[in-house]
């Protein structure tokens, strides 16, 4: 029996370091499809997108929101700020009325997105979920200022829905640009899947059987 309780103690410890694992963090300079996790990946750069505000944008499988207010697609700073082309999504105007927080939604699941991020003053926290509104991991993007060297952050994992960027500053108005947006396919959450599962049942009652039968 002592082979039984050994295997399944090793069971239950891989069940449990899968149902912890946490988004991998993607950052780097350039442009997001520089990254492994991204390559390949499908790319918004907003540039047929018309100006103007938006309270909810849909391009493609992705629909950026501002939680607490609206959105922006602009040219006013194009090519700066880590901004790349024509046209960039904004938290702005530059006013009292700038949204504090962003969502981004996944018609179908991906297992990886980042962005170009530019203009931040504040941190910024980044955090991924799966579709039980479970989170997958988070992320603090650092403050660029005026760089324009083309930071990009993001997050990898199985199965992301949604995603919020939060300003972590709630008593400051921050202007933020995001361009670049960059997906990978979609996945499953990263747990065992049900077959996996049941060789795992089969290999305990076989070593068991055994077990009982050498003992009889």
């Amino acid at each position: 029996m002592k082979a039984v309780s050994i295997l399944s103690t090793s069971v239950v410890a891989a069940l449990l370091l899968a149902g912890t694992a946490e988004a991998a963090t993607l950052s780097g300079t350039g442009t997001p499809d520089s990254n492994a996790a991204l390559a390949g990946g499908t790319v918004i750069d907003f540039e047929s997108t018309a100006s103007g505000d938006y309270g909810s944008l849909t391009i493609g499988n992705v629909t950026f929101k501002g939680i607490d207010d609206t959105l922006r697609v602009t040219s006013d700073y194009a090519g700066s700020y880590n901004t790349r082309g024509r046209l960039y999504l904004e938290n702005g105007p530059y006013d009292s009325s700038m949204a504090y927080s962003m969502r981004f939604d996944f018609a179908t699941a991906v297992s990886a997105f980042g962005f170009n991020w530019g203009a931040a003053d504040n941190i910024w926290l980044l955090s991924a979920y799966d579709a039980t509104d479970s989170l997958l991991g988070s992320y603090s993007l650092t403050a660029t200022g005026p760089s324009n060297a083309g930071e990009y952050f993001g997050l990898a994992f199985g199965g992301i829905a949604y995603a919020t960027l939060v300003n972590q500053s709630g008593d400051a108005g921050d202007y933020v640009m995001i361009d670049n947006f960059t997906y990978n396919g979609g996945g499953d959450v990263e747990v065992p899947e049900p077959t996996s599962l049941a060789l795992f049942g089969l290999g305990l009652a076989g070593l068991v059987a055994s077990r009982r039968k050498r003992s009889a």
